[in-house]
């Protein structure tokens, strides 16, 4: 019988006497059935073991909960844990074998004051981040209390006097320290404010505490254990007398009461159990000081005037922003009989047929003029209503990479600095285009633009920006470019031939040179290396080449571009300088991704691929008649972008495909009229279809009678009598043939193709589209999995496409002629995304909650993000870098994949849309942190729970920092796997929520009940199983869905996500 119950449980094996330490099940036997798969089923029970070695229990059992507290005399012993359902298996992954620790002296030995880049601190600016750091002893894993000051009072040490600025939480980490980041800009407005006397001069310092009876908040019901008994505090050894008595202290024997109570800071009826400051006095004009280990340390905030150089960053000029001003009317006409009608029914569904068809001018309908608009209750087919449009409105949105030739801006955001000129230059990482410590000259993105190398913009409301073309202005020195950014040469190649090769003219070369560099692509790959076929070309210089014959070529390494910027601007009071984006992760990316992979087919290309082709579908059947090219390539190229055919290879390969198949575009549906044997045996096998071959007149002249033999007993089809092979043959671009590639595409297109198969035919359309999805999801392997083609067209296997397309590869030949002269037009051999491909990991977010993804490149450099909505329609969210760093905790902090036990990958949320609307389907999300680091994962989650709720007031608390480090008071950020996020309230601006307050706007009675209940439903559907929140109402009677109180009551302004376990699947 199958083993049922938990068959695997995690925790600290060496917990701290006096501390709650919490064990977990992180695994099932997969006979447990789903419903037994509880936590609150589970018994732990607690084993001691003896002097002969083996254990017995306790008599300590809970069940439901696994967190246990020690006492001293638990040091001298050793135990072991283990959680079952039915009965305890003794040993094994069951169970975890704990020897408690004593406690030390907790001691804060040292603090420091430091830059952002860990360098000492002496003179800072209002800009810059006062970096505490404090060493300790003893206090590994406690949290501590960072409080800032400003020193007004004479003498030495904190005074009560002193003003209290600001507070922050730590963590010390396992080397003993806690740093907490202080923005100087709030303290610095904060004291003008308050009528600062000596603007001159500013002086700061910090003091950091330690309270053993503020445990960091924890989701677990404390547990009285048998053999744990509350310890007598005694006297720290530190610069202060202490108290711990549980009351509140006089203050003869503690620091002076200050603002810091009056700001509610710390547990103020409590002595800290540790405690150090540091503190001094600097001028303005003086340099920076050494400091002595243990002294004191002061910074100074200069010139407390606010004018600053913020930031500087590369942004796109995008038209999302919903405006009042209006632009041009627009005439609806409905399609069908509507009887008394649902207005707001009917207005959502009029604004989500007309918004995408104006949105490329820039233009969007709000819902309620639609509404105003609807003054009848029935429409007819063909009436129609107007109404006012509204214009969309330019937003700057920061892009982290861009291919050359893209328009891009460059911004700097600035404070008190309005009407001043701001100069930017464009700096390379490492030197590639320019020599170094030069910069990057770029091209002005207007009529009859110059190159620059220094942009100057004027800063107005806090911001300077200026348009340009990220190219040279020399079409020579382009090309210089993007052939230095094609690779790097990186040694040769021996090529020997393995048959004869004519190579006599410049089609042949190429040709040839094509080949070759295909064939050694995955050898080559393997030592990160690729071939040009420029660079074979230019080898081949006889007219041919025999069997056994061998050339010698350049190969290439690929390298990546990087660019930060420099920016200057003179103010009123002295020169700003700052180097921004210059560190890793920040860097600014050229993408290889050429300007024409995404670029829709033009007439004019279309004319010099098919210069023969004069008319369009003008044979056959169907029912859209014969398009003027301008038509069909509308529907092309949305194809195209639907379905991700998104480099020129891809296309190339695609354009080939479809042009075999119908013939030039002659025709859309399949030819199944016959007149000779030799036309039916190139297509069917003698295996398969006898009939063929011993009596073929019979199928001459007759399409149906071919089609339902040929067709019969396959991929749902009926027996030859049935009529389902004719009913279902070949129709659309690339042909879908039989009852199971009509069901597919009708349940993707949402059409009703197995009843009526001619409607594929109806509309040109979804004739296209039939193609696409071909393409991307009609291939099936023989283990059911489907199989996209966009990821045969990456590795450039021509012939493989042909196979899974046409069933065979008879005609290559004929094809390759095909794509040689589409190639040529589309220039796929100057593209830069050649040798490139997509992300190395996609993530495909389903509106049901399932993430599926697939793995292409274990480097795992960057991750692709697409959410697939409930009717069907796929949102590009972006592809983005992902930081790798070692992964330090393990267990449900693991990588969710499963692909990498050593590291996890973090993306900045910073990085990441912000903002994005398609439809009806869109968010907007706020930063509010400096914890900016999620997981690829979860960051796939969090997309999936956005676009689930479609609300614009969403504001990230903060999650982990590069390191996967639990940072800014919090213990269970780790590896981006838990995260805050802030209540939504029912003004919808975003405010900070109090749910221990009942005000109106900004307490419990201002939260969004309902949206919030929404928002947390879809972050456990998407993967967060468990959620901290409080209690709220009149009598503490509520609390949000899937959260459990907070005893610590920490958790009042914000939601902690946590519990993360998504529903995955590889494809």
């Amino acid at each position: 019988m199958s083993k049922k119950g938990v068959s695997k449980i995690s925790g600290n094996p060496t917990p701290t006497i006096g501390e709650k330490t919490t064990y977990m099940v992180t695994g099932w036997y997969p006979s447990t059935h789903a419903a037994e798969r509880n936590p609150a089923s589970v018994t732990w029970e607690l084993f001691k073991k003896r002097s002969n070695g083996s254990f017995t229990t306790t008599n300590i059992t809970k069940k439901g909960d696994g967190s246990f507290t020690f006492g001293e005399v638990a040091a001298k012993n050793t135990y072991r844990l283990e959680a079952y359902l039915h009965e305890p298996e003794g040993s094994g992954p069951t169970t975890i074998d704990i020897n408690p620790q004593p406690a030390g002296i907790p001691q804060i030995s040292k603090v420091e004051l430091r830059y952002t880049d860990d360098s000492p601190g002496t003179v800072f600016s209002y800009t810059e981040k006062l970096v505490a750091k404090a060493q300790c002893v003893n206090l590994t894993g406690k949290k501590l209390l960072f409080t800032l000051w400003e020193d007004d009072a004479s003498g030495n040490g904190h005074n009560s006097d002193n003003l209290f600025v600001d507070s922050r939480e730590a963590i010390v980490d396992r080397t003993g320290t806690a740093n907490a980041e202080f923005v100087l800009t709030k303290a610095l407005m904060q004291k003008a404010s308050q009528g600062e006397t000596d603007p001159k001069k500013l002086e700061f310092y910090v003091t950091v505490e330690y309270y053993s009876d503020r445990k960091h908040a924890t989701v677990n019901v404390n547990v009285n254990n048998p053999e744990y008994s509350e310890p007598v505090q005694g006297t720290q050894n530190s610069n202060h007398t202490q108290q711990n008595s549980g009351t509140p202290v006089s203050q003869t024997n503690q620091q002076p009461a200050s603002k810091k109570e009056e700001n509610a800071v710390g547990d103020n009826t409590i002595q800290p159990d540790a405690v150090n400051e540091t503190k001094g006095t600097i001028e303005p004009e003086q340099r920076p000081t050494v400091q002595t280990p243990e002294g004191k340390t002061t910074s100074v905030v200069q010139e407390p005037q606010t004018e600053s150089l913020l930031d500087a960053y590369f942004a796109k000029e995008e038209f999302t922003q919903e405006t009042d001003e209006t632009d041009g009317n627009y005439t609806y006409t409905f399609a069908g009989n509507n009887n008394n009608i649902n207005k707001d029914t009917v207005a959502q569904i009029i604004k989500g047929k007309v918004d995408p068809a104006i949105k490329n001018d820039k233009k969007y309908a709000k819902l309620e003029t639609i509404k105003n608009a609807l003054t009848k209750t029935s429409y007819a087919k063909g009436e129609t209503i107007s109404f006012v449009l509204n214009k969309l409105g330019a937003v700057l949105v920061r892009v982290n990479s861009a291919p050359l030739e893209e328009e891009l801006y460059l911004v700097a955001t600035t404070m008190l600095l309005d009407g001043k000129e701001v100069s930017i230059n464009i700096k390379e990482k490492e030197p590639l285009l320019v020599e170094e410590n030069a910069s990057l000259p770029v091209l002005e993105a207007k009529e009859n633009g110059s190159e620059m190398t220094t942009l100057k913009a004027v800063a107005q409301k806090g911001i300077a920006k200026v348009k340009i073309k990220l190219r040279p202005q020399s079409d020579e020195t382009l090309k210089e470019w993007r052939e230095k950014l094609s690779g790097k040469k990186d040694g040769t190649y021996v090529y020997k031939f393995g048959g004869t090769n004519n190579t006599a003219t410049a089609e042949q070369k190429k040709r040839i040179a094509g080949i070759m560099a295909d064939k050694i692509k995955d050898e080559l790959a393997g030592q990160e290396k690729f071939a040009k076929v420029d660079a074979i070309v230019k080898v081949l210089t006889k007219e041919v080449y025999h069997k056994d014959e061998e050339v010698t070529f350049d190969v290439f390494k690929k390298v990546t571009e990087f660019l930060w910027l420099k920016a200057e601007c003179t103010g009123n009071i002295k020169k700003h300088e700052g180097e921004f984006l210059k560190k890793e992760g920040a860097y600014f990316e050229v993408a290889k991704k050429c300007p024409r992979c995404e670029a829709p087919i033009t007439v004019e290309e279309f004319n010099k691929m098919y210069p023969d082709v004069a008319q369009l579908f003008n044979k056959g059947t169907n029912s859209f008649g014969s398009p003027t090219i301008e038509t069909f390539l509308t529907s092309l190229n949305k194809t195209l972008k639907e379905f991700k055919i998104n480099t020129c290879v891809k296309k190339a390969f695609f354009l080939t495909q479809i042009t075999k198949e119908t013939g030039y575009f002659s025709r859309a549906d399949e030819n199944l009229y016959y007149t000779t044997e030799g036309a039916l045996h190139s297509f069917w096998s003698r295996e398969s279809h006898p009939r063929l071959y011993s009596n073929p007149s019979e199928f001459f002249k007759n399409p149906e009678k071919l089609g339902n033999y040929v067709y019969r007993n396959v991929a749902e089809n009926g027996d030859e009598a049935s009529g389902d092979g004719y009913k279902y043959r070949g129709r659309g671009l690339i042909q879908i043939t039989r009852k199971k590639g009509y069901r597919r595409f009708g349940e993707y297109a949402g059409k009703d193709l197995v009843a009526d198969p001619d409607l594929l035919l109806s509309d040109l359309d979804l004739t296209t589209r039939s193609a696409g999805w071909y393409w991307k999801h009609g291939v099936l392997l023989s283990n059911g999995n489907e199989k996209d083609l966009n990821t045969v067209a990456d590795k450039g296997d021509f012939k493989e496409v042909t196979r899974l397309v046409h069933g065979s590869t008879n005609d290559v030949a004929a094809r390759e002629t095909i794509l040689a002269k589409i190639k040529e037009v589309l220039r796929t051999d100057e593209c830069q995304a050649t040798a490139l491909g997509d992300a190395d990991v996609e993530y495909h977010i389903q509106s049901t909650g399932e993430i599926q993804y697939k793995y292409k490149n274990e480097k795992r450099e960057t991750a692709a993000y697409f959410y697939h909505d409930s009717a069907g329609n796929i949102h590009d969210l972006g592809k983005y870098k992902l930081v790798k760093t070692k992964e330090n905790y393990g267990g449900v902090y693991k990588d969710k994949l499963g692909k990498d036990t050593e590291n996890i990958y973090l993306i900045d949320i910073r990085t990441v849309k912000h903002q994005y609307r398609k439809d009806s389907v869109g968010f907007t999300l706020t930063i509010n942190t400096s914890r900016y680091y999620m997981n690829d994962v979860t960051m796939a989650a969090l997309f999936g729970a956005l676009l689930e709720c479609n609300y614009d007031d969403f504001v990230f608390n903060g999650f982990s920092n590069e390191k996967g480090e639990s940072v800014g008071g919090s213990k269970s950020h780790k590896n981006g796997m838990n995260g805050d996020l802030r209540y939504l309230r029912t003004d919808k601006e975003g405010g900070k929520t109090d749910l221990f307050s009942s005000s109106e706007a900004t307490g419990w009675k201002g939260l969004d009940e309902t949206r919030q209940n929404t928002f947390n439903d879809a972050l456990y559907k998407f993967g967060w199983k468990s959620m901290l929140s409080q209690n709220y109402g009149e009598r503490d009677e509520k609390i949000l869905n899937h959260c459990t109180n907070d005893k610590n009551r920490n958790h009042n302004d914000h939601l902690h996500i946590q519990g993360f376990s998504p529903t995955l699947k590889e494809i």
